[in-house]
């Protein structure tokens, strides 16, 4: 069994401060928090939403050998290592065997990344794009034009 590496894109990062919204006075001085409240924690961190899209298996020497997208049937671990993928391995990860651009999680974007989706698939095509063949930018320019279409008249209530 080979390994595997689980590709995902970043969709939503929030801001966690503790401190937000305490406008009143503490009933302790900052320095004795420790001795007196020492379940409070004043932990300033960055949370990062990360939609997994698929993963690709690795075999001899770390060559991707077969990609697939879909959720990927392992969980990933905490404090796991993560990062930036080429602009090489990019467009292996949407390349099938014949060699068209593929989006099979389209529908998943669509569904969970809620307000960024339309966003965060325009960024995906732009990168994709330069390095199309033209019969696959054709296709994009379809998608993308039904995405501008879908966001100028999605969000009208009729």
């Amino acid at each position: 069994d080979g390994e595997q590496e689980v590709i995902g894109v970043i969709y939503n990062s929030l801001l966690a401060n503790p401190d937000y919204g305490n406008y009143g006075p503490r009933l302790s001085p900052a320095a004795d928090l420790s001795v007196l409240s020492p379940d409070y924690l004043n932990e300033q961190g960055v949370l990062i939403g990360i939609l997994l899209l698929g993963w690709r298996e690795l075999g001899a020497g770390g060559v991707s050998a077969v990609t697939h997208h879909a959720v990927p049937r392992r969980v990933i671990p905490v404090n796991q290592d993560i990062y930036h993928l080429s602009d090489e391995e990019t467009q292996k990860f949407h390349t099938d065997a014949d060699g068209h651009v593929q989006l099979h999680y389209y529908s998943q974007i669509i569904t969970h990344a809620g307000p960024f989706s339309v966003s965060l698939i325009e960024a995906i095509l732009d990168q994709l794009e330069p390095a199309c063949a033209p019969e696959d930018q054709q296709r994009l320019c379809v998608l993308k034009g039904a995405l501008m279409w879908q966001r100028t008249v999605g969000g009208m209530r009729l």
